[in-house]
């Protein structure tokens, strides 16, 4: 969210600009308000990753895996396979995984979307 969230903002400030030059209105948009919308929707992210932080800690978890087989050849012909463990930070529920997925989901539909309205105005704005 912290690479979408200024692209949809400026994404609808130029949509606002642009919808209001086609009504032959004149339009402000202020630096502040532009920094104030991105700070309020990253202190939402922030606190959303707190609470999720305090509610569900992360686990150390292992994720095992299956290495390549191991011949010995000095005294005894045997082939043995190499188990790896691999330390990894998990959780115990996936409801938090599925709400940052679908945040992301909602952000990238809202710059799809205002992409969509901007895509008849010249590159040079």
């Amino acid at each position: 969210s912290v690479e979408l969230v200024p692209l949809v903002v400026k994404t609808a400030a130029l949509n606002r600009v642009m919808s209001a030059g086609r009504k032959m209105r004149r339009v402000s948009i202020k630096l502040s308000s532009l920094l104030l919308a991105n700070a309020v929707i990253g202190s939402l992210v922030l606190v959303m990753l707190v609470v999720w932080t305090v509610l569900d800690p992360p686990l150390q978890q292992y994720d095992y895996i299956l290495g390549a087989t191991v011949v010995t050849t000095m005294s005894v012909n045997s082939e043995h396979l190499m188990v790896e463990q691999v330390p990894l930070c998990g959780s115990e529920s996936n409801t938090w995984w599925i709400l940052s997925v679908s945040w992301q989901l909602f952000l990238l539909l809202i710059a799809t979307i205002l992409a969509f309205q901007n895509r008849h105005y010249r590159q040079d704005l």
